[in-house]
């Protein structure tokens, strides 16, 4: 039971003092329920609350520790270098003509030797120049920083990954909406 506490009428509310309960649910007084009953149901409660066991938080704190540790041994460079790959806004690339150029030709390099049988190579006999526009090309290059050969295969991907409906000449060869 909740222990009467005289209230002043010229106090607030929030400076009164609020006294919880006693054990579960107010229906067991402090003594029946032990420091060490309090712990275990405590460390259930944490348990259920991250999904963890107690050893494994302990691993993952020593991972954490570990990684702490190494990450300020790096120069300041360094942890810029990892946090611009972690969160993929790395240094951009500069493009010029003749670079550019240069991962085009790569590109339909391995395109030429990657796309036979591929829903890509019948787009590119309905539709050549909208497959083989420069844009639509680079759009993959920048996307992939330039790789010829995962931009060439992402360009495959994303034509097998169209509908077996959408085979039709003006479907296959416009751009998504």
């Amino acid at each position: 039971m909740l222990a009467q506490v005289p209230v002043d009428s010229n106090t607030s509310v929030f400076n009164q003092p609020f006294n919880h309960p006693q054990g579960c649910f107010g229906c067991c007084n402090d003594a029946s329920v032990s420091n060490q009953s309090r712990l275990v149901l405590q460390n259930r409660k944490m348990q259920k609350e991250d999904g963890f066991t107690a050893e494994e938080r302990k691993k993952n704190q020593e991972m954490d520790d570990l990684l702490s540790e190494a990450l300020n041994k790096l120069t300041f460079e360094e942890r810029e270098e990892h946090q611009e790959v972690l969160h993929g806004v790395k240094n951009e690339i500069m493009e010029d003509d003749t670079f550019l150029d240069q991962a085009l030709q790569e590109l339909e390099c391995h395109l030429a030797n990657t796309k036979s049988g591929s829903l890509y190579e019948i787009a590119e006999r309905i539709d050549a120049a909208y497959v083989n526009d420069k844009a639509f090309r680079v759009m993959f290059l920048r996307a992939n920083e330039y790789d010829a050969t995962a931009a060439g295969d992402q360009m495959i991907r994303v034509f097998m990954k169209l509908p077996k409906e959408s085979m039709l000449p003006m479907s296959m060869t416009k751009p998504f909406e």
